[in-house]
């Protein structure tokens, strides 16, 4: 069986990431800004001196389900990033195409997103 575990997205401001989905989408940390420092990372991100710190957080129906609606939000700390000059962006740079949420009021929605800091 295959499962959606959860969505990574790298951020450039782990604290501001972290409390506007804890605002908009009422979401619940599960850990919080956790260094990781491994051979994984290292190798996603070509360095052999990279860390990330990391945050997961969970919606109230991920919480009930005991699994999936979670985001894994990323924040390269170490060494500095720099963007490659090669015509592939490095994975950082990447961004996601989209996560989605199931929403019961798309007008509530919009309107905590716009509160928060986001933009139409």
């Amino acid at each position: 069986m295959v499962q959606l575990r959860h969505t990574g997205i790298y951020v450039y401001d782990l604290n501001l990431m972290e409390s506007f989905y804890k605002k908009v989408f009422d979401m619940h940390v599960i850990s919080s800004h956790i260094v990781q420092k491994d051979d994984l990372i290292c190798d996603i991100l070509k360095n052999n001196d990279a860390e990330v710190l990391i945050s997961k957080l969970i919606t109230e129906q991920g919480k009930i389900n005991g699994t999936g609606d979670m985001l894994e939000l990323v924040q390269v700390i170490g060494p500095s990033v720099k963007s490659s000059n090669s015509t592939r962006p490095m994975i950082w740079e990447q961004g996601i195409m989209h996560v989605a949420f199931g929403l019961c009021t798309a007008q509530k929605t919009t309107e905590k997103i716009l509160k928060y800091g986001g933009s139409k």
